[in-house]
């Protein structure tokens, strides 16, 4: 059986171009997007981007690039089922830029008291 797994990562890459990346340039193609390793290692690892599952369709962008003039969500959080039914995260707009995302395990933040 499998333990808990939390990968935590600024991956460079976008899962998805359509949902994860925005830009007004026509070189949206050349945007990297993960690799087909690293989604076999997670099917098999039973990982899931937690952002996405928990919050669907919402963009979550966490990088802009000046250069390039886009949006993009290349910060991730990938966990196994069991730990995300765990979690919740604290959104503080759109684009995050320096303002990290919060990830807040359920429960896990009340004061423990002595007996």
């Amino acid at each position: 059986e499998q333990e808990n797994i939390c990968l935590v990562e600024d991956f460079n890459a976008v899962v998805n171009l359509d949902r994860d990346y925005k830009s007004n340039k026509k070189n949206k193609n050349r945007r990297k997007i993960l690799s087909k390793t690293f989604f076999d290692m997670a099917h098999e690892l039973n990982l899931s981007d937690s952002w996405r599952e928990l919050n669907g369709e919402e963009s979550g962008y966490t990088f802009y690039s000046n250069p390039h003039q886009s949006l993009s969500r290349i910060d991730m959080i990938w966990m196994n089922k069991e730990l995300e039914n765990e979690v919740k995260y604290r959104n503080n707009g759109q684009y995050l830029g320096n303002n990290p995302r919060q990830l807040i395990w359920k429960g896990y933040n009340k004061k423990k008291t002595e007996d």
